[in-house]
Parts: structure tokens; C-alpha cells; sequence
């Protein structure tokens, strides 16, 4: 490196960018997952689960966000929120998914 160069440089080229990603969004299912951890203890999602019982939750969310009643008491935020959550958990749980954080 010469001494006249004045900015570093950082390959980029094929890398994941996360300059799309919705962070407001992305807190709104931190939320979430927080509230359910009270609700169900840390780190339940990770425990296995029936497949089924994720998707039916993820259909009951999208069923409120596309019908919403009166009588819920959760916003079509919080209902997104929750469906981000469950693909999420889904995902997880997929036969097949290798969580490579483990």
C-alpha cells in the first residue's frame, strides 16, 4: 500500500448485503419473540414441534391480517410480526434445515 492511497479497501463483491432489510421490522419480531419467551419459556421455538401446529399459527395470523375483527385485540402489525415469527420457526424446523449456529 503507497502512502498517497487515502481510504482502505473491503471486497464486497458476492457478499451478502443487508441493505434491504426492514430493521423497524425486524424489531417489531424481537418484540415478539420476547413476549413469547415470557409466555413460553427461552428458547422454546428451538424444542421440536409438529410442523403442522406452526402452520396453523402462521395461517391464523394471515386470516387476521387479511379479515381483521373488531374484537382483536392485535393490530395487523402485531399480527405481521408473529407471521415473520412462525415462517421463522417453520423455517427452522423444516426436515432438512441445518441450523448452523448450533
Amino acid at each position: 500500500m503507497s502512502v498517497e492511497e487515502t481510504q482502505g479497501y473491503k471486497e464486497t463483491e458476492n457478499k451478502i448485503s443487508y441493505e434491504e432489510i426492514d430493521w423497524d421490522y425486524i424489531k417489531q419480531m424481537a418484540l415478539r419473540m420476547n413476549q413469547n419467551k415470557d409466555k413460553y419459556g427461552k428458547g422454546n421455538w428451538q424444542l421440536p414441534l409438529p410442523l403442522e401446529t406452526i402452520e396453523q399459527a402462521l395461517l391464523r395470523h394471515v386470516i387476521a391480517i387479511l379479515n381483521p375483527s373488531i374484537l382483536d385485540p392485535e393490530t395487523r402489525q402485531q399480527h405481521l410480526a408473529a407471521l415473520g415469527c412462525n415462517a421463522m420457526i417453520l423455517n427452522y424446523h423444516i426436515p432438512g434445515y441445518e441450523n448452523t449456529s448450533k
